[in-house]
């Protein structure tokens, strides 16, 4: 196991010099292996025993049927090759998903002066195949995935092949051009929130940690934090109380607030803000989301849904990993 671990890591690093990402990629020879399939060693065995009995029996015939073989292996090798010589690979623009859900990596395919056949993009045990390419016409591939975790999914290498015409030899080459794919949370539905019904003047009161109007209390859980502690009801005696702020909007504008939910751990708080957000958008109600570090709104909209949908996204993720996205 200790080999095979070695053997990995030494075969990704040398991979890695010799292609490294971008976000565009011409395959040439550098960058292209070929090796026979079991078809072309069994091919190559044929030929040797053919070889064997011609020159022991002296036999003209199967000497021309040697040299016959052979050349369309040679001949096979060469349109194999050229079947993927300066093929332009490079990644499309994603669509975001929930996490969960299937989703796309796109890619954009361009031939140069012949039309291109068979294909093959290999990602785990997942084949695409790509059966024609036409010559200097962009052809678009969508690669099924499924991610499971929010923020950035990075598809990483995939294998490109193929063995076009016959399937003597295979022609390859491993790439890492695809652009990464922002997967938002999932939605779950969260539980009521007390305190959003419209006053007599359509305000709307949110409870809030942010808040600055003292709304309610609440029984003291384990999780919540200690600023919010009703100390005069400790000094009293009674059961400790927690108090509950909230935010007024006089215009109707719904707060979507991460301290909405104190106690909940992070990824089923992003599910349910997640949720809230869909749901406002789907009312076409304004709404502003508050984030510990970040408020976006109040506005409504697509445009808006999909900037807030994005910051639940990376909430708490490494900043490279944005940066990067963005160049």
């Amino acid at each position: 196991m200790l080999i095979h671990d070695w053997a990995t890591s030494r075969w990704n690093q040398w991979i890695t010099r010799r292609i490294p990402r971008a976000a565009e990629i011409t395959l040439n020879q550098r960058k292209l292996f070929i090796f026979p399939t079991r078809s072309g060693i069994a091919l190559l065995a044929l030929l040797l025993v053919l070889l064997l009995i011609a020159i022991n029996y002296e036999n003209n015939l199967v000497y021309a049927l040697v040299f016959l073989l052979a050349t369309v292996l040679v001949i096979t090798i060469h349109i194999t090759f050229a079947n993927l010589h300066s093929m332009t690979i490079s990644g499309g623009r994603n669509i975001p998903v929930f996490a969960g859900e299937t989703g796309t990596v796109a890619l954009k395919l361009m031939a140069r002066r012949r039309t291109r056949y068979d294909i093959s993009f290999i990602h785990g045990d997942r084949t695409n195949l790509q059966p024609e390419v036409q010559p200097n016409k962009s052809a678009s591939l969508d690669l099924t995935v499924r991610p499971c975790d929010r923020g950035l999914f990075s598809l990483g290498r995939l294998r490109v092949e193929s063995a076009y015409p016959f399937g003597l030899v295979r022609c390859w080459s491993w790439i890492d051009v695809s652009q990464p794919l922002w997967v938002y949370p999932k939605p779950l539905q969260p539980p009521t929130l007390a305190g959003h019904e419209a006053s007599g003047n359509d305000q709307k009161t949110s409870p809030s940690q942010m808040g600055d109007d003292l709304y309610a209390f609440n029984s003291y859980r384990p999780g919540d934090p200690i600023k919010h502690i009703h100390w005069p009801s400790v000094a009293r005696g009674t059961e400790p109380q927690v108090t509950v702020m909230a935010n007024r909007s006089g215009d109707g504008t719904l707060i979507i607030d991460f301290d909405d939910y104190p106690g909940v751990d992070l990824e089923t708080r992003l599910s349910w803000l997640c949720a809230r957000v869909l749901a406002a958008n789907s009312e076409n109600r304004s709404y502003s989301l508050v984030l510990r570090s970040a408020t976006l709104g109040p506005n409504s909209g697509e445009q808006h849904r999909d900037k807030a949908l994005s910051m639940l996204a990376q909430f708490d993720q490494p900043s490279e990993s944005v940066e990067n996205d963005e160049t």
